[in-house]
Order: structure tokens, then C-alpha cells, then sequence
């Protein structure tokens, strides 16, 4: 299996939706931002300030707009196994106003890679199928998306991702 390639219908519209699952794929148990720095493939040696610096450096264009769909021409959404406590946590987060749906497995009593919430998910994107690109660090759940007929993408970090991103044709900035 290609990580870096999204599987699913082999359809070629765009996508409209990049859903992310939460546990070690959006967020890692970090000591803090050197660990963050490494993850997303920052040399060892950079520095807190540095990352941080590098980190916000595109931001300026994204805080002139306040629609992430004109910035990134996509709408983000989570799609996570999680109890409903991690659900009420998460959508105290700041970061948490990215995504536009966030819909957590303990909260709808349905549970990936079972294929009841992933058409749960599309029915609350009311999006069709091949619109939808899903990555999660989990095989099997990816499967689950991809049976469903959404593109899934094995996570392996930020640059497969990416390179996945851009073979689905999704404006990166």
C-alpha cells in the first residue's frame, strides 16, 4: 500500500471535505512544541521560537479571510472513535473552530471502521461520497471510509499527507 496515494472509487472531482480522525493524526500525546516540531518533520535543532515563528509565517493570509473554504478550498471536519468526554474536550479547544463538523463515535453510538458512521458522516457533511477525502493512522478504518466510497489516506505525517493532498488535486497553501 502506497501511504502517500488516497485509494477509494478512483472518481477525479474535487474534494470538498478533508475529515481527520483525532488520535495521532490531529493530535499526540507531546511534551510540548519540540515534540510537536519533530513530528511535523522540523530538524531536531530548530528551536521552540523558531517553530513557532515558522508555524504562524502563513497565517497572515489565512487571518485576512474568515472562511477556511476561501483560504483552503476545502471544509474540515474529525471523524474520531472517541468517548463523549473527548468530544465536549475538544470543542473547547480554539483550534477546534477549524473544522466545520466534528462528529466523535461516543456521541452518536456508532463506531469506525463500521460503515453506519461513515454514512452518519456523509449525511451530516450532505456530501456526496467521492467529495470526501478520510485520513486516519488505521488501516482498517481507512477501509471502512473507502467502502463507503470515500478517499482514504493512511496517515504517515504531515508529508505524505500532503503529497496525497495534492495528487487528489486539494489547493495547498
Amino acid at each position: 500500500m502506497n501511504d502517500a496515494r488516497a485509494r477509494g472509487t478512483g472518481e477525479t472531482g474535487p474534494i470538498e471535505w478533508m475529515v481527520f480522525d483525532l488520535g495521532n493524526v490531529v493530535l499526540y500525546q507531546t511534551d510540548g512544541l519540540p515534540s510537536l516540531a519533530r513530528r511535523m518533520g522540523a530538524a531536531a535543532a530548530m528551536t521552540p521560537a523558531a517553530f513557532r515563528d515558522a508555524y504562524n509565517a502563513p497565517r497572515r493570509d489565512y487571518d485576512l479571510h474568515s472562511d477556511p473554504v476561501r483560504y483552503t478550498g476545502i471544509r474540515l471536519a474529525v471523524l474520531s472513535n472517541a468517548p463523549v468526554s473527548m468530544g465536549e474536550y475538544v470543542r473547547r479547544q480554539q483550534w477546534a473552530r477549524l473544522f466545520d463538523r466534528i462528529v466523535i463515535s461516543g456521541e452518536i453510538g456508532l463506531i469506525k471502521p463500521d460503515a453506519a458512521i461513515f454514512a452518519h458522516l456523509l449525511r451530516d457533511l450532505a456530501a456526496p461520497a467521492d467529495r470526501v477525502a478520510f485520513t486516519d493512522d488505521l488501516p482498517e478504518n481507512i477501509a471502512g471510509a473507502e467502502a463507503a466510497g470515500i478517499r482514504g489516506i493512511v496517515f504517515r505525517g504531515a508529508g505524505p499527507l500532503r503529497s496525497a493532498l495534492a495528487a487528489l488535486g486539494v489547493p495547498l497553501p
